[in-house]
């Protein structure tokens, strides 16, 4: 028996009904995913151009949870230069540069940076010390490890080569002795209030880098005083040999620069004591060598002084 016209009309119209109501539903759908995306995109994009304005900067980079540890306490500061840190802290600071380890600020004047350690790069997350894996111990650990390394890093440079690096005050564990609240501004010139005891952070004399330095004393024709800080950078590092301080990254380009005709290393995340077996003094030639490249560039004159110089060691 045939079934009926109208049962068979009536299911073709339920059928294209259903056809409506699916095609409805997929553009709908389509609809909502494309906005969403659109919607994640835009927020990346925003977070992104954030960053880039800022240069990675937040206040809560350069936060930590670190307990005071004995180990981190450093030598106190005479009287005279109890009196000169206020000074120094009493300066409003502006975004500089970032490196591998710090979020660099320079003074108001321009004679100092204070250098803030980057911790989201030092420190584990929370979460991460919670997880009960072995990758996560691991990365814990690692952590731990690196932290300890540019900590102890900055000690030796404080306490063993103050003069040799700049440094004038560093602060490693958290406390109540600063009392300054320290005004910082962001690359977007947005200022921050810092409680300076809940930070770690060091205070350093601003340089020119060494290139640049002796760049400026060759053209204006001051090859005596081209001599003499030739003389001053031969200097630094034979000291630093006799004080028994191993350098892990002499990068003579960026790492060193001079301050009042003195030459100084800027760069203090990378010290350890030398061991007994190590002299240092092949590394000496081995971080001068590019200088003397550069100064058969620069002036012939300097170039054999410098030389010179070299046979003396």
């Amino acid at each position: 028996m045939l079934p009926d016209n109208g049962i068979i009309i009536k299911l073709i119209e339920m059928s294209l009904h259903n056809d409506r109501v699916k095609r409805i539903f997929i553009c709908r759908l389509f609809s909502k995913l494309f906005f969403l995306g659109f919607f994640i995109c835009t927020i990346a994009a925003i977070a992104y151009f954030c960053k880039c304005q800022t240069d990675g900067f937040t206040v809560s980079r350069i936060s930590s949870n670190l307990s005071y540890d004995k180990k981190w306490e450093v030598l106190s500061l005479a009287e005279e230069k109890k009196q000169e840190l206020d000074h120094i802290l009493d300066q409003s600071y502006h975004y500089l540069s970032k490196g591998a380890q710090f979020f660099v600020f320079v003074s108001q004047d321009h004679r100092y940076v204070m250098k803030f350690f980057r911790h989201h790069r030092l420190c584990s997350s929370w979460w991460m010390q919670q997880l009960p894996f072995a990758w996560a111990r691991q990365h814990v650990v690692k952590r731990e490890a690196r932290l300890h390394e540019h900590f102890m890093s900055c000690k030796v440079a404080y306490e063993i080569l103050p003069q040799e690096t700049g440094m004038i005050f560093l602060h490693l564990n958290k406390g109540n002795d600063l009392q300054k609240t320290l005004r910082l501004f962001d690359r977007l010139g947005i200022c921050h209030f810092l409680p300076l005891d809940q930070y770690e952070f060091f205070v350093q004399k601003k340089v020119i880098l060494t290139y640049p330095y002796l760049s400026q004393l060759i053209d204006n024709g001051e090859l005596g005083k081209a001599k003499a800080a030739i003389d001053k950078l031969i200097l630094f590092f034979l000291t630093r040999i006799k004080k028994g301080v191993f350098d892990k990254d002499p990068n003579l380009d960026t790492n060193f620069g001079f301050v009042e005709e003195e030459f100084i290393q800027i760069d203090t995340g990378h010290f350890r004591r030398l061991s007994q077996e190590e002299s240092g003094r092949d590394q000496i030639f081995h971080i001068l060598y590019p200088l003397q490249e550069w100064l058969a560039v620069r002036s012939s004159e300097l170039q054999q002084y410098f030389l010179r110089q070299l046979e003396l060691l």
